[in-house]
């Protein structure tokens, strides 16, 4: 019964501290996405890998566009091998579909090195003399240093049909340096996967970052990251002074649950007696462009 008592006064204290408790101010950061520039397929896509070299590159596809919105079908050939132990043959999808194959060609690594000098200063001391027990003299240490190169050329061969395949192509190359140079491997999947992004960005949504300039609480900023969007718009409410992050936090905290009429109705609140009026102004705009995405992706 006891124990029962301090847990209450202990969830007392702390929705105390939440509700009344100051905090640091942070900046408020706006986030958003614009839809891709241009479709790459409205129909599910099928990523296809020629050789086992290409599985790599074919997950990254996989990811990147499944991270936009793409439907992604499952790979025929997997499909094939999990459908094998029931005597079943290559199985393909019901419905018309993109294809896009993918080839990876990577060369063997090349390996090179150079020799070099760094000049050193040596010194031998003998301390039992009592007078000058150290000598000096310059000199030069030699060194070797290797390095491993490797080049990727990669193919995306994207199919519909009744549609000529259109190629989109791109090459990458690292290296390591160094006495015992490390694997290529780690830099060599970034690369790949920087080289499809950019290959591919004017079919990826683009993920945008807008600095308000607005300072707010610190636990609400959190809160709102976090995706406790009820407890951060309490916050603001309880602990916000200044009318122009006022406003625009709880604008923008409906915004990201969807509610744009509400987040329309705390910025045109905040907009008439604003110090930065054009900040709400780009907010309602924003609100415009949101809404039409939504519209647009639930007819897709």
């Amino acid at each position: 019964m006891q124990r029962a008592r301090w847990n209450k006064r202990l969830q007392t204290l702390l929705l105390g501290w939440f509700l009344l408790g100051c905090s640091a101010s942070t900046e408020l950061k706006v986030r958003y996405y614009r839809n891709p520039a241009e479709l790459l397929s409205s129909k599910p896509i099928l990523v296809r890998q020629v050789d086992s070299a290409s599985r790599q590159l074919a997950d990254q596809v996989r990811k990147i566009l499944a991270g936009s919105g793409y439907r992604i079908l499952q790979d025929t050939e997997i499909t094939a091998v999990m459908l094998e132990p029931f005597g079943s043959g290559q199985v393909l999808p019901l419905t018309d579909y993109t294809e896009i194959e993918v080839r990876l060609s990577l060369d063997s690594p090349r390996h090179d090195s150079q020799t070099g000098t760094r000049k050193v200063n040596l010194q031998d001391c003998n301390y039992l003399l009592e007078k000058s027990p150290c000598s000096s003299w310059h000199g030069e240490v030699r060194f070797l240093t290797s390095r491993i190169l490797r080049e990727a050329k990669g193919e995306l061969l994207i199919r519909n049909a009744n549609q000529d395949p259109v190629p989109l192509r791109f090459s990458v190359s690292v290296s390591s340096s160094g006495v015992l140079p490390a694997s290529t491997n780690a830099e060599l999947s970034k690369a790949l996967n920087d080289a499809l992004r950019d290959l591919l960005k004017g079919y990826l949504k683009q993920n945008i970052s807008e600095s308000t300039g607005l300072k707010i609480d610190a636990l609400a900023h959190d809160l709102i990251q976090g995706k406790l969007y009820e407890a951060a718009a309490i916050r603001i409410r309880r602990h916000e002074d200044d009318h122009d992050a006022y406003y625009y936090a709880l604008g923008y905290i409906e915004e990201l649950r969807a509610n744009f009429s509400g987040a329309r109705e705390h910025y045109r609140t905040g907009e008439k007696d604003a110090e930065r009026p054009q900040l709400f102004n780009a907010a309602i705009k924003r609100l415009g462009l949101l809404k039409t995405q939504q519209e647009v992706n639930a007819d897709s």
